[in-house]
């Protein structure tokens, strides 16, 4: 693959635009320019940071009543009014608009009738009006503006012919005009302008008359700065004001530069540049910094930087003040904070917040007026709120929102009217709305916008006129629009409450109902592994005609659908003996292993749409497979796969084909390392791979080469049985042959001398079998064997003192064991399956203690057993299973670890039949949770039932 499209990735933010343009005007070629002419840039004052009284923010209109809600995005200020994108049953995603009213909450225009969506883009505000772009049906992208009322939402021009993911028009405001980019045939991507008339819509200047590529606006002091061909341009607007800055030439005739990451810090242009060339695979390891004053002799390099984590993207350069600020790395300090005076010697690491080569991964880079802002991960602290000013005397933790670890995961940081808002995760809170003026003090929570332990998971800060508007949901509720008001000042002085509109949807007897019949009739659509992803099920399904494929739901029974069939025809492109361990999501996208017939078992990857569900790369090209089995660990996308040269080893992608590379050849030459129990333990990946020296061992991984590396000496033989991380400890099962003993429990903090095992906890080869360890509150619970005790539940603190029987729950000697299976969290308190003489298999929790280990109900009273092997789901503080209590059937019940508290959810079969098989796969995602059952009507399919029902 050529490495013009990864460059095309950093230079444009990925838009599905694609349309035919014509020039409404001509306008000559630039002149040559003064390429020396001095400007002296403006100097831009910073909004400082203010105290201010915290009112109740309030939900702006439930435009989708229920769940899942309408999904508001692209919220955009135009002159006091928000314009948004959203999502209703009767439109499809469509032009919404609010004053933070009721009745100023609507629908601008329905651009494509009926529940068809349309697919806008890039809003962006210009005095009173609203431009986008939209993308057509056929693959055109349109220029288009809007009022906020129907009859003055309106076409303008075609933009582009062709359908280009990567490549943005840039709409950018300077001098009271929009400045955007147009391809067409003639003259390649050139720069144009309007005012929003056609008779003010015109080309600027053709730089280089054919195809060449204009790239990157930027508005830096009194110039409108962007890139074509091999130069640094700059525009007053006019076609003589037009003028090349400088040029930059490669002594090899085969590289050309590529530039990215243009920022403007008070009049000042920096960016960063490296000569590329078309056979490029992966990002340089260095990039080179530059800055510009719009002249030749003050257009200079600030020296070389190491791109993060291999990725050109993760520099997240932000401007605050006279300073930029991006992430950085070095070997011996990891991925860390640096920043830039503009001066060489001022380009440099602000500070080693996690000292040594580890990474402190700061993110979420924000400013406000001339600090910045971010999220930092250090050990003993978790991710939290720092900032700087460019100094390391002035950089410091701002506050520990969360005591020691795990972290508070800090997301959405924005800076709006002088302060900062964000959200963050509290245990009995959830992720919920905070605010910060800089200080200690001044840093806490707003409100909790859905009590309790439910996360309201706000999101998109903007402020439009005197209110400040954001995404977010509550327990009954999907993701709305939701608004606080301002004081004077810009900051949050109340709220209120708007209306609902109205949204139909299918609803069975009770809370929970089917979602959709997959395969009509009795006919069984084979649901498999299931993941959730930014609030959207995503999940395998053979509706026969398809054959098992990609599916996706949004809860509600329109929005389930075949995502795409990527093998035409009945075979299908998943492999049913694989699947389990082949869906993971990352973001907003799930990556999942599919062979279309043409390339063999490989990555792939979709946002949920047909466009955007592709092959990331084929690592075994032809038609063999590779073997990928993906993995998210410490924000890295990880892949185990073979890619018929290096035999199966670790790689890293950021789903794109030239970003798809191997991490290291842990095992060189064909065979292979085998990288095996992916687990994520303390931001990196650890897992079992195996050398030609130490043979299988535990290794672990950030991604890089020289971060991956083996943390264990131990030369034991790893069980089958799959690991379990608990708080910072992983937990496995493994024989020690040197020490004479069988499988046992060990434990790993990812550190040599923290690798060991925890107990002979049954003496001698016959080991305890360790299995179904359970994180609950960071302490692990497990069932293991003893001669004494036979199979019984144990706990451990991740100390060989600390791990002990819980309770002999079927007391007798070695043969009269319980059985225990299937534990599940909730809420602190760990519910497992047990069986004892008296009451069978039933269910039992345990708070860690002999004492608080206790039978929660005889669904089934006497000896016989509910059977509730199958399956047991922890939600907040509930947990959903399967059982019979002798009566219904198998249905699916709820319990909130009392007696009076364990019920039956809904008899979805009436009868002692029950929706067999017994109701399982249980699976959260956004507001609902999905669970698999039998109706004897139509077969195995997807149920649904909102969380706020489970009470």
């Amino acid at each position: 693959m050529s490495a013009r499209p990864l460059l095309q990735r950093l230079f444009y933010s990925a838009l599905p635009l694609a349309v035919a343009c014509g020039p409404l005007s001509s306008t000559p070629s630039a002149p040559p320019g003064p390429e020396d002419a001095q400007h002296a840039p403006p100097v831009l004052t910073a909004t400082r940071a203010q105290d201010e009284g915290l009112g109740n923010p309030s939900r702006v209109e439930d435009i989708v009543p229920g769940q899942p809600g309408s999904a508001p995005t692209s919220l955009t200020d135009v002159a006091g009014t928000l314009f948004f994108l959203t999502t209703d049953a009767a439109h499809g995603t469509e032009l919404w608009k609010s004053d933070g009213s009721s009745r100023g909450t609507r629908l601008v225009e329905d651009l494509t009738p009926g529940p068809e969506s349309s697919e806008l883009h890039a809003l962006t505000a210009m005095g009173r009006t609203l431009f986008f772009i939209r993308a057509t049906p056929d693959y055109r992208a349109e220029l288009w503006k809007s009022d906020g009322t129907a009859g003055g939402t309106s076409y303008l021009m075609d933009i582009d012919p062709l359908y280009n993911a990567y490549r943005s028009p840039g709409l950018t405001v300077f001098k009271g005009s929009i400045y955007f980019f147009v391809t067409n045939d003639a003259h390649g991507t050139e720069l144009w302008k309007t005012d929003g008339t056609r008779r003010g819509t015109s080309r600027v200047v053709d730089i280089v008359p054919g195809q060449e590529r204009s790239r990157e606006l930027v508005v830096s002091g009194d110039f409108l700065y962007f890139f074509a061909a091999d130069a640094l341009w700059r525009t007053d607007g006019t076609t003589t004001g037009t003028a090349r800055v400088r040029r930059f030439e490669s002594d090899d005739p085969d590289e050309y530069p590529s530039f990215f990451s243009a920022t403007d810090a008070d009049g000042t242009l920096y960016f960063l540049m490296f000569f590329n060339y078309e056979e490029r695979e992966d990002p340089p390891a260095f990039v080179t910094l530059w800055k510009s004053d719009g002249t030749t002799r003050g257009t200079v390099p600030l020296g070389d930087v190491r791109t993060p984590d291999e990725n050109l993207e993760a520099f997240a350069m932000t401007a605050a003040g006279r300073r930029v600020f991006f992430r950085s790395t070095d070997p011996a300090a990891g991925v860390e904070p640096w920043t830039s005076d503009g001066t060489p010697g001022g380009t440099r690491r602000i500070a080693d917040l996690r000292p040594g080569p580890a990474s402190s991964y700061p993110r979420e880079l924000t400013a406000l007026g001339s600090v910045l802002y971010f999220s930092a991960y250090v050990p003993g602290l978790g991710d939290e709120l720092w900032r700087t000013d460019g100094t390391p005397g002035g950089t410091r933790m701002v506050k520990d929102l969360r005591a020691g670890e795990p972290s508070p995961s800090l997301a959405y940081l924005a800076a709006v009217g002088g302060r900062l808002f964000f959200t963050a995760y509290e245990p009995h809170k959830g992720h919920e709305l905070w605010t910060s003026d800089g200080t200690r003090g001044g840093t806490r929570r707003v409100e909790d916008l859905a009590p309790g332990a439910f996360s309201s998971s706000p999101r998109d800060f903007t402020r439009s006129g005197s209110r400040l508007f954001f995404v977010a949901q509550d327990r009954y509720r999907g993701a709305e629009l939701w608004a606080a008001k301002l004081d004077s000042g810009g900051h949050l002085a109340g709220a209120e409450r708007l209306v609902e509109a109205s949204h139909a949807r299918h609803s069975g007897s009770g809370p929970a109902y089917q979602l959709q019949d997959i395969v009509p009739g009795q006919g069984d659509p084979a649901l498999y592994s299931a993941v959730d992803a930014d609030g959207r099920l995503f999940f395998f399904a053979n509706d026969v005609s398809t054959g098992l494929e990609l599916w996706t739901s949004d809860g509600t029974p329109e929005g389930t659908r075949l995502v795409k069939d990527i093998r035409p025809g009945p075979e299908g492109s998943i492999s049913v003996f694989t699947y389990a361990q082949e869906l993971v999501s990352h973001g907003r996208r799930v990556f999942f292993t599919a062979d279309d017939g043409i390339h063999g078992t490989e990555l792939w990857t979709s946002d949920g749409t047909e466009r955007g569900t592709r092959l990331v790369r084929d690592l075994r090209p032809g038609p063999e497979s590779s073997r990928a089995v993906p993995f998210v660990a410490g924000g890295v996308l990880f892949v185990s796969a073979d890619d018929g040269v290096h035999g199966s080893e670790l790689w890293r992608s950021n789903g794109t084909e030239a970003g798809t590379v191997l991490v290291r050849d842990i095992y060189p030459g064909a065979t292979g390392s085998s990288p095996s129990n992916l687990n994520e333990l303390r931001g990196a990946l650890i897992f079992v791979a195996t050398d030609p020296e130490y043979g299988p061992e535990l290794w672990r991984s950030d991604g890089t080469p020289e971060g991956t590396y083996r943390v264990s000496d131990t030369d034991i033989g790893f069980a089958s049985e799959p690991m379990r991380v608990v708080g910072d400890l992983l937990f496995f099962s493994a024989q020690d042959w040197g020490r004479g003993t069988g499988e046992e429990l060990w434990r790993s903090d990812g550190t040599p001398e923290g690798t060991f095992m925890l107990g002979d906890l049954a003496p001698g080869l016959q080991g305890s079998y360790p299995a179904t360890v359970t994180d609950v509150g960071g302490t692990a619970f497990f069932f293991a064997y003893n001669q004494v005790y036979g199979r019984e539940p144990w706990v451990s603190d991740g100390t060989p003192e600390g791990t002990r029987l819980l309770r002999d729950v079927n007391p007798g000697d070695a043969w009269s064991v319980s059985y225990p299976g299937f534990g599940a969290a909730s809420e602190g308190t760990f519910f497992f399956a047990a069986s004892s003489p008296l009451h069978g298999e039933e269910l039992w929790k345990s708070d860690g203690t002999e004492a608080g280990t206790v039978l929660v109900r005889d669904i089934n009273p006497g000896p016989s057993s509910s059977l509730l092997w199958l399956e047991l789901y922890g939600v907040e503080d509930l947990l959903l299973f399967g059982a019979d209590d002798g009566v219904h059937g198998a249905e699916p019940w709820v319990s909130d670890g009392t007696r009076r508290g364990t019920r039956m959810l809904q008899e979805l079969v009436p009868g002692v039949k029950g929706s067999m098989p017994f109701p399982r796969y249980f699976i959260r995602s956004g507001q609902n949770v999905f669970f698999h059952a039998d109706d004897l009507s139509t077969g195995k399919e997807w149920w649904i039932v909102p969380v706020r029902d489970l009470d």
